[in-house]
């Protein structure tokens, strides 16, 4: 399964559930000091599942300009769809419970 086979499966997943969470995505570019935390409302989800299908490639690199790439993402803030330690040679980021803490 591909990473992106896998974000869409889990938003499809969020999309499914009775109770309602959002979808925080984590993005890194060269130029960002720290990733970028996008918060997906629940009520969103079935549109930025339509536009990320679109707009990454298997990678989830922004196909439009691939030095942009999804990282992580989350259901819920305190729900981990996925956790892992950045690749070796890549920056850490920040999650968001983290930075809330």
């Amino acid at each position: 399964m591909t990473k992106k086979e896998e974000f869409l499966k889990d938003i499809n997943n969020a999309i499914a559930k009775k109770e309602k969470c959002s979808l925080t995505v984590r993005i890194d570019a060269p130029d960002l000091v720290k990733c970028e935390q996008i918060i997906n409302p629940h009520e969103n989800l079935p549109i930025k599942r339509d536009y990320y299908e679109r707009a990454y490639n298997d990678d989830l690199e922004l196909i439009g300009n691939p030095v942009i790439k999804i990282v992580d993402w989350y259901l819920n803030i305190n729900n981990p769809c996925r956790k892992k330690e950045a690749p070796k040679g890549e920056k850490q980021c920040t999650s968001y419970v983290d930075a809330e803490q």
